[in-house]
């Protein structure tokens, strides 16, 4: 990872916590797309891809983020709880 990725990951992974009710679906999903591409690695970013896509019962795409962030983040407890939910 060069420096400049690394000072792009700081800036970046503050731009997180966000809240996801009052979003636009599509758009957080586009602006998450776009932030994993930059980022590959942040296992949040997946969650709230993830989460998007669970919210619009896109099934398939939500269940492989949240299992990319157990990839990442083994210990997510909030991931394996939607995983569970979505395979039920």
């Amino acid at each position: 990872m060069s420096v400049s990725n690394k000072t792009q990951n700081k800036k970046s992974q503050a731009d997180l916590d966000l809240d996801l009710d009052g979003y636009d679906y599509y758009k957080t999903i586009e602006e998450f797309s776009e932030f994993i591409r930059l980022n590959p690695y942040i296992a949040e970013a997946y969650f709230f891809r993830g989460e998007s896509y669970y919210q619009l019962e896109q099934t398939e795409q939500a269940i492989h983020d949240f299992e990319k962030v157990l990839n990442l983040k083994p210990d997510s407890e909030f991931a394996k709880e939607k995983l569970q939910e979505l395979r039920g």
